[in-house]
């Protein structure tokens, strides 16, 4: 008896699994709608962080008033220039806000390149994504483009995204140090755009409003991804007549 006819065929299996996405608008598996909830995840983690931050800042900050409120300003100024706690800057709110755009990228790399994954899979390709060359950003706008017939996101959100996967690589893989990051140029122009980036003697530096922002623009990229995905499976069962 051959067993091998008791089991789908792999043309069987990848058949089944896009019948399934079709059907389920493209849903990106294992998560399907997950993807917001892991962002809300994400922004009650770094809401939470920053309040308990700011809350055992001014615990300390409180005592040390009460000896400087009385004095000259400025002996008041020197008092605080050398015991101002300022490690819940230097420390904290630096590894938290640097640790939090890390993990968002990272979410956002899995998603998308899961994303690709369906798409691939839904719209055959002539090759696999694997050859591809680029980073995750740059294979998924393709596929999505060329393969998907995305319209969405727009090319301005798509470069927004790569600017902030670049503040993200010179945090990792620079120490936030600009001077040896390959695209330092573009990294700049975007720190003079955008609110909460700032540099200073060549390091990066995160201020109370970028990670926010990113939050929300990732939010907005792969909500726009899910729609276009939905889309996608929409017009292969009208062409199919599924």
């Amino acid at each position: 008896m051959n067993t091998e006819d008791n089991h789908p065929s792999t043309d069987d299996l990848r058949e089944m699994l896009r019948e399934e996405l079709i059907t389920e608008n493209g849903a990106v598996a294992p998560w399907g709608g997950f993807h917001i909830d892991q962002i809300e995840r994400l922004r009650f983690y770094l809401e939470t962080l920053e309040a308990f931050i700011s809350e055992q800042e001014a615990g300390e900050v409180k005592p040390l008033e009460r000896h400087a409120v009385a004095w000259s300003e400025k002996r008041r100024s020197e008092f605080w220039t050398h015991h101002y706690p300022v490690h819940w800057d230097e420390i904290f709110r630096t590894t938290l806000r640097s640790s939090f755009l890390v993990s968002l990228i990272s979410f956002t790399e899995d998603y998308l390149a899961q994303a690709s994954r369906n798409v691939e899979v839904i719209a055959p390709m002539p090759f696999e994504s694997s050859a591809l060359r680029g980073n995750v950003f740059d294979k998924a706008r393709l596929i999505f483009d060329a393969f998907g017939h995305f319209s969405q996101p727009v090319p301005a959100a798509w470069q927004i995204l790569e600017r902030i996967y670049d503040v993200r690589n010179v945090l990792v893989h620079r120490a936030g140090f600009l001077e040896t990051y390959s695209y330092q140029e573009r990294v700049r122009q975007f720190i003079r755009q955008q609110r909460g980036l700032s540099e200073e003697y060549g390091h990066i530096s995160l201020g109370p409003e970028f990670c926010p922002f990113a939050l929300e623009h990732v939010k907005a990229v792969l909500m726009a991804v899910g729609s276009e995905l939905a889309a996608l499976c929409e017009r292969v069962r009208r062409v199919e007549g599924a």
